[in-house]
């Protein structure tokens, strides 16, 4: 959910920042924006989580091939 402070204060920016002031279009926008941002983050960083572990898969296979075949020789 969108805090009301949140939408309070894109109004607020777009009216402030923005040089053609088609409010509320603009603060809409600025929202679809930081909620984009906010989403590709979580996104990207859940991406990291399932890669360390498949990071941690493939390192602990290469340990025990190696410690195996350090036993066979």
């Amino acid at each position: 959910p969108i805090l009301d402070s949140a939408i309070v204060s894109a109004v607020e920016l777009s009216n402030h920042f923005i040089i053609y002031k088609y409010l509320p279009y603009e603060a809409i926008d600025t929202i679809y924006g930081a909620c984009r941002n906010i989403f590709r983050a979580r996104m990207d960083s859940s991406s990291n989580i399932i890669d360390r572990s498949k990071h941690e898969e493939l390192a602990s296979d290469v340990t025990e091939t190696t410690s195996s075949k350090e036993k066979d020789d």
